[in-house]
């Protein structure tokens, strides 16, 4: 990349290298095939972590999620997520609050993440397969 940046050289550059990378990562671990694409992701102002609230952006941490909707389908995004210490990914350890043993979360160099996500409902659980970035650096 170009010198003159006070970024480390691996930081992530731009929304579109964001809005890829996040929606490879969900392909290569969701089992089977899924319709995720980078014009899916969706971005949250670096300025603003609540995600439910509006701020503005750029820069940006873009994510995306696919939804397992099937045992097995989590049995094998398990394995899937595992084997991405291939590509770099460490798991990182797990926090004080409880969690399901499906779930766990990867992240890379860049500051990427990975993982499988748990959600208790009333009635069930419902696992989904996630990646996110860092803030990109694109500013307005």
């Amino acid at each position: 990349m170009s010198g003159g940046d006070d970024d480390a050289p691996s930081a992530v550059k731009s929304e579109a290298e964001a809005r890829k990378v996040v929606t490879d990562n969900v392909r290569l671990v969701y089992p089977g095939h899924t319709v995720v694409a980078p014009e899916h992701a969706t971005l949250t102002p670096c300025t603003n972590f609540d995600k439910n609230a509006i701020g503005l952006g750029p820069p940006w941490i873009v994510s995306a999620t696919e939804y397992l909707a099937r045992p097995e389908q989590i049995a094998e995004a398990v394995r899937r997520v595992d084997a991405l210490t291939e590509y770099g990914y460490r798991l990182q350890p797990k926090g004080p609050l409880p969690s399901y043993p499906e779930q766990r979360v990867y992240k890379d160099d860049r500051g990427y993440t990975v993982g499988i996500s748990a959600s208790k409902l009333p009635d069930r659980v419902d696992f989904d397969v996630f990646s996110m970035s860092p803030c990109t650096v694109d500013r307005p």
